[in-house]
């Protein structure tokens, strides 16, 4: 798994870490960690958890969540999230990112 992304010239460190229970990720836009829950660390549904949070730190960095309600940040994240993992993971040999730095 990578340990880090860079959006919008800001790096953000990918962590996993337990979590609340029904929190599978968060995005803390002002230490820029991604942390996804120490439950997923393994199983397919990492990667739209990740694009999900990712979602929410482009939002942060194009500062979109300003404009934003967190319902409809929350909306926006899990569509684009869902429809990209759909397209990219879930079909036929497409299992994983590249975890070169």
């Amino acid at each position: 798994m990578i340990k880090s992304i860079t959006i919008k010239g800001q790096k953000y460190k990918i962590i996993f870490s337990d979590l609340p229970s029904g929190t599978a990720g968060e995005c803390d836009k002002a230490k820029k960690v991604i942390t996804i829950d120490k439950s997923m660390e393994g199983h397919r549904d990492v990667y739209s958890t990740l694009l999900h949070e990712m979602i929410h730190a482009v939002f942060n960095e194009v500062s979109l969540d300003q404009a934003l309600s967190d319902e409809m940040e929350e909306l926006i994240a899990d569509n684009i999230a869902n429809a990209v993992y759909e397209e990219f993971f879930s079909k036929k040999g497409v299992k994983k990112w590249s975890t070169d730095e």
